[in-house]
């Protein structure tokens, strides 16, 4: 983060500076000022130990060897783990073959988004919450020379009033097209309005062309996240951040807005250069920094209704939800979404499903083989599945609909993991 590589003191009119020889930032150079003294401790040490051991003339040969053992012990941990930071090196390899095949969501870090009357804030895995701020820049024509002054003195204005509330900021600034600009739909908007006709022909033409010129075009926006790690700032950081972001207007900005979870999913998208963001899947493995293995982070186990019944969940009910979150995530719709129909909804397109094949069992299958002077032959035997009754059944239920005496699930549901 930018601003956490300043140290200041209480009042925030002084900034310190590192008095030791390594500083405050991480050095990639091998021998640093740790190693340099474990190897030197070292290096007396075994020199007094063995001087000590010379000495010792009434002492068993035994006790001696067990002095040189535990001795060497001690110095192999301290070469392991101080001088060639074995930890740290094979977190690293893990983690390599961890994200061998790496996809943006280890660049997420996201646990969740809670959205509060139409704004979102974004909890992160190591319990910070961060607010994502997009500014609307203005035009310059017609600005005095005087008017670039003030714009870089509302900004540090703004600066020292996130700083000063007690929290932290990134600054990115991201080249998108400009064809994205929702100062073109203001301006479709206006052209609507207008009621001669030859003139309105004529502004559609120009907006017309003014698109198709953008489309190849990039324009500079301007976005900030105002994060904390004071978690009892929940509820007062939207407050903060909208006190604080007026402060911009005097500067050349004519508007911001805080993004929703779809628009923070679009950045990241944005800024990342991908096409395709599972959020959800991203959100889940958030936790892999700290849990390094490959299973899901969280599994669901079970949904319980309001009446009382569980239903149990295999493993394809788990993809079936996961695929109708994505759906939910991906789409515009607000409406109230019935998991258990909905997942009924999806087994019934599954003529696996529909004819009673278990998808977690596996079928078995043996290979018998017949040995001859001159040919060997190979034959398959299927046990567990007869296609017979599995062509009658799919063509039985064809036409079958989910069931309707399923119970209705209601938006509030938990999941036993």
């Amino acid at each position: 983060m930018n601003s956490s590589r300043l140290v200041k003191n209480t009042a925030g009119d002084k900034m310190f500076i590192p008095m030791n020889v390594e500083g405050n930032s991480y050095d990639e150079k091998f021998l640093n000022t740790t190693k340099v003294l474990t190897i030197v401790s070292l290096a007396v040490y075994w020199v007094f130990i063995l001087t000590w051991i010379n000495t010792l003339e009434n002492a068993s040969a035994l006790f001696k060897v067990l002095i040189v053992l535990f001795s060497l012990f001690a110095t192999i941990q301290l070469v392991r783990y101080v001088v060639f930071e074995e930890r740290y090196f094979f977190k690293m390899y893990q983690k390599m073959l961890l994200y061998k095949n790496p996809t943006s969501d280890v660049f997420w870090d996201i646990a969740s988004i809670k959205s509060i009357y139409g704004d979102s804030i974004a909890l992160y895995s190591d319990m910070k919450i961060g607010v994502f701020v997009k500014l609307n820049r203005g035009s310059i024509v017609g600005k005095d020379e005087e008017f670039i002054e003030s714009h870089y003195d509302a900004i540090s204005d703004f600066l020292r009033e996130i700083i000063g509330r007690g929290y932290k900021y990134v600054h990115l600034n991201l080249m998108e097209r400009a064809d994205n600009d929702t100062r073109l739909d203001y301006l479709g908007a206006e052209i609507d309005r207008v009621e001669n006709k030859n003139i309105k022909k004529l502004l559609q033409l120009q907006l017309g062309n003014l698109k198709n010129v953008t489309r190849n075009s990039l324009y500079e926006n301007d976005y900030y996240l105002i994060y904390t790690q004071k978690l009892d700032r929940l509820e007062l950081i939207l407050k903060d951040v909208y006190d604080s972001l007026d402060i911009l207007m005097d500067g050349n900005y004519i508007g911001y807005n805080i993004l929703d979870a779809k628009e923070i999913i679009e950045l990241h998208k944005e800024q990342i250069g991908v096409a395709y963001f599972n959020y959800n899947l991203a959100t889940i493995n958030t936790f892999r920094e700290y849990q390094v293995d490959r299973k899901p982070a969280v599994r669901l186990k079970k949904i319980y209704l309001n009446n009382g019944s569980v239903i149990e969940l295999t493993k394809e009910d788990e993809l079936f939800i996961r695929k109708i979150a994505t759906d939910i995530v991906s789409s515009s719709s607000t409406e109230s979404i019935d998991i258990v129909h909905r997942l009924n909804a999806i087994k019934e397109q599954d003529f696996r499903l529909r004819s009673g094949v278990d998808l977690d069992k596996k079928t078995n299958t043996q290979v018998v083989q017949k040995k001859a002077s001159t040919v060997s032959n190979k034959a398959v035997k299927v046990d567990n599945v007869d296609f017979d009754k599995l062509i009658d059944n799919s063509s039985d239920v064809s036409d079958k609909k989910p069931d309707d005496n399923i119970q209705e699930i209601s938006d509030d549901f938990e999941f036993d993991f």
